[in-house]
């Protein structure tokens, strides 16, 4: 309850700072233009449209961007009647609660004592790096674009690599860790036995996971390979099998997307575009703050110790190291969930430090320290959106005239979707197809 109140406490705070004069659109100050695309294919889905359009550019496209879960938010939206700001909290809400539901099955399988899956799951859950001390010292790196993705450490923008920003954030990035997680847990879960339903299902997750977030093919394809080639190893029944259906899913998504690439001219221009480096190893440091110190206790003491529940996890986050400096131009993408590979091998590492001290004052005290460090980063952020909440009144991201909310309704009810409009406002061309 604690994390759905503060990971919401931003979008309450902003639907209060609303007037009559002004709606609250829903969309926070972290990358909001992504926002307003994400409102424009929930439109999508209320028309029926499981192919959609970047419509936020006047080029020709033919629709070859395959966006299911987007349609799903936008038929609920259509059959409730709900507005699409209102239909984008309420996924995002829902998936939340599903993210816990699977995070606490995998804590479940790796502790088995109750203080140390409380410890885990709130490290997980709420953990931090240092970049809200980066901040503190040197404030004016927010007004230096150029040196902002260079320097920042990773927990301030990299929002997908941890939890708790996470789950402020999109519905599409909540959806993606679920996805990760599930997928990974199914494939343990079956080890000793073939069950097609359980890789019938494997197989479903895997290819809607790449299909809508490309990106992870890089970061689950790699763990399944592993995960197989270890099965083999240890001579378990049926992995020809599984690696064969579980390939082929992950071949059909990836197939679908070049698919779409080369069908959309528009499409595959912005892709030739999409420049996203990793920063220097420096930023993910700072970022992860006191987990990467904790990790490398927990990597060390399992070394030995690695049960099938515990070896993905412990490989994920060790990969991760790797798959975020591969020699691409998207290798920052790969650190999706990847803070929560990193977090629960960290727990590994607390809990064996807590282990070693047999006088639990100090192992209790151990252990409260480090979370209070953990998570001064996640009390920071929710206390900066607070704060910060009134200055975007004058911000059309975030809130619309009424007048424009009118205009914009007026556009909808006569325009035609092969209409083109041009305006000599940047903000109001973000907002038409947002929400028309």
């Amino acid at each position: 309850l604690l994390f759905l109140l503060l990971t919401n406490s931003m979008f309450i705070r902003g639907y209060l700072l609303s007037t009559p004069e002004l709606s609250y659109t829903g969309i926070n100050s972290i990358a909001p233009a992504d926002k307003l695309v994400y409102y424009s294919m929930i439109e999508h889905g209320r028309q029926g449209h499981i192919w959609m359009k970047n419509l936020h550019t006047s080029e020709p496209q033919n629709g070859a961007l395959f966006s299911p879960h987007w349609w799903f938010i936008g038929q609920l939206a259509s059959s409730f009647n709900l507005s699409v700001p209102t239909s984008y909290h309420l996924a995002r809400l829902g998936l939340e609660v599903v993210f816990l539901m699977v995070l606490f099955s995998w804590v479940k399988r790796l502790w088995s004592v109750w203080w140390e899956r409380i410890i885990a799951f709130f490290m997980t859950l709420f953990a931090s790096g240092f970049g809200w001390w980066y901040l503190w010292l040197q404030p004016q790196i927010i007004d230096e674009p150029g040196r902002y993705f260079t320097t920042l450490p990773i927990d301030l923008y990299v929002t997908e690599a941890l939890a708790f920003t996470n789950a402020s954030q999109s519905p599409l990035f909540i959806l993606t860790h679920i996805l990760i997680l599930a997928i990974l847990y199914l494939m343990v879960g079956g080890i000793d036995r073939y069950d097609w339903r359980r890789q019938g299902l494997i197989w479903l997750l895997s290819f809607i996971l790449i299909t809508i977030h490309p990106y992870d093919f890089f970061i689950i394809a790699p763990l399944a390979f592993i995960w197989y080639f270890w099965q083999w190893s240890e001579g378990k029944d049926f992995i020809y099998r599984k690696a064969a259906t579980h390939g082929l899913a992950m071949l059909a998504a990836a197939l679908v997307v070049l698919w779409g690439v080369w069908r959309e001219p528009a499409l595959a221009g912005w892709a030739s575009q999409n420049l996203v480096y990793s920063p220097p190893l420096a930023t993910y440091l700072f970022g992860f703050g006191l987990l990467v110190p904790l990790w490398l206790v927990g990597v060390w003491y399992l070394r030995r110790r690695l049960s099938p529940w515990l070896l993905p996890i412990w490989l994920w986050s060790i990969i991760g190291w790797m798959l975020i400096y591969l020699p691409t131009v998207i290798n920052r993408r790969f650190a999706n969930a990847w803070g929560i590979a990193i977090a629960l091998i960290a727990a590994q590492g607390l809990i064996f430090l807590c282990r070693k001290i047999s006088f639990w004052p100090i192992r209790l005290s151990l252990a409260m320290a480090v979370l209070a460090t953990l998570t001064v980063g996640s009390g920071l952020n929710v206390t900066l959106n607070w704060m910060s909440a009134p200055a975007t009144l004058g911000d059309r991201k975030s809130y619309v005239e009424t007048s424009l909310v009118q205009m914009i309704e007026t556009i909808k009810s006569v325009s035609t979707p092969s209409d083109v409009f041009l305006t000599n406002n940047t903000e109001v061309s973000w907002l038409i197809p947002a929400f028309s």
